[in-house]
């Protein structure tokens, strides 16, 4: 009897990933992405943090030599600092641009393993759940667990959050918010239980232009936060984005900002920019355990990164447990493959070691998350 073939929702990292995992022991797959070829070229463009760890597995997987695998997803990597080859092996996060990752992660898969939809959004070769072991990857508002587990829905956490986001060319970048960079991508300023956080997304090596993303976020006050709206839609998004302007006229009327935060929480920027505003919800949600088995042992069907698990954007390690979740589960599928069962694999047996690593993860998010806003609890609930 022939091994069943692995149909991998989601070219996230985790689908990613996995994908390069399978492919590099020989086990046959197939990875559906729901987005269009040129849809998933241009996104993503914004950094996320990476352990060293994780970062040098990627590096192993890829094989690729780590100052390389550096120049080509780091952020700001010309600088000393969080996005330079010394934090490889020092304790500090570093920096990447997730788009860059996420075409490297692609670069070298067949277009026979890798599937898009096509342009006009219409999905191709779209995959059953049948004899196949099926591995969710689609992300937080994964299709395969709406689908299979309707119940499961991310709860959204009582913070308030506004997001924006610019493009300077290179002799803005320099002469307005490099001196106050040097050697970081990330600038934090607390005030009180708000936070205002500055991030660099891109690198002037491999562009003119640089990117730059900033997020303002604090507990909820009341039931009545009339900037609290757990219920939008989600093209409601842009349109409650511009309330950011009137949050960022209130913080300049009590406090005096400097430096970096004096230029880009500044509405008169903001508009001379024309930088894109939204509306964030911290969403999170880990899936029951006793669920995930029923699905892996009735249905074949296993759940990994933020389809299983999602802790709010601010505080998230997402994307380290998305490289562990995908090396541990190819490690895991070629258990079967090397003793000639892997259709015999008891596939709920994957999360015991896992559930415990996710389970940390949703604890220590919330002390990062209430850490980031000066230790308070939201009044309206917490995570």
């Amino acid at each position: 009897m022939s091994s069943p073939s692995i149909i991998i929702h989601g070219a996230g990292i985790a689908g990613l990933v996995l994908a390069q995992s399978l492919l590099r022991r020989g086990i046959s797959f197939h990875l559906y992405e729901s987005a269009s070829r040129d849809v998933f070229d241009k996104r993503h463009d914004y950094g996320i943090d990476l352990l060293p760890l994780a970062f040098r597995k990627l590096g192993d997987l890829m094989k690729i030599e780590r100052s390389a695998f550096v120049k080509r997803v780091a952020v700001n990597w010309e600088c000393e600092g969080d996005g330079c080859l010394e934090a490889l092996d020092s304790s500090h996060l570093l920096r990447v641009n997730r788009n860059k990752l996420e075409q490297l992660l692609a670069q070298d898969l067949p277009d026979s393993v890798l599937r898009f939809n096509s342009e006009n959004g219409e999905t191709t070769d779209t995959p059953t759940i049948g004899d196949e072991i099926v591995v969710a990857a689609d992300g937080v508002h994964s299709s395969v667990r709406k689908r299979l587990l309707p119940h499961s829905i991310p709860a959204i956490q009582p913070f308030t959050v506004f997001r924006g986001s610019k493009r300077v060319d290179s002799n803005s970048f320099d002469q307005d918010f490099a001196p106050y960079f040097k050697s970081q991508t990330r600038l934090e300023r607390q005030l009180g239980n708000e936070l205002l956080r500055i991030d660099l997304t891109g690198s002037l090596r491999q562009s003119k232009y640089m990117g730059i993303t900033y997020t303002y976020s604090r507990p909820v006050r009341d039931e009545n936060d009339p900037l609290f709206k757990p219920d939008r839609a989600t093209w409601d998004a842009t349109q409650l984005g511009m309330k950011f302007k009137g949050v960022v006229e209130e913080i300049r009327s009590h406090t005096k900002l400097d430096g970096a935060f004096e230029k880009i929480f500044n509405v008169e920027r903001i508009d001379r920019d024309g930088d894109r505003l939204l509306h964030w919800l911290m969403r999170s949600i880990l899936v029951d355990k006793a669920e995930l088995k029923k699905v892996a042992r009735e249905q074949k069907v296993l759940f990994i990164g933020d389809a299983a698990h999602h802790q709010p954007i601010l505080a998230s390690r997402g994307a380290n447990l998305a490289v562990e979740d995908a090396l541990d589960l190819a490690e895991f599928l070629d258990s079967g493959k090397m003793t000639h069962r892997l259709d015999e694999l008891t596939l709920e047996d994957y999360y015991d070691p896992r559930f415990d690593v996710w389970t940390q993860d949703r604890r220590e998010a919330q002390s990062r998350i209430e850490q980031l806003h000066g230790g308070a609890a939201s009044s309206g609930g917490s995570l």
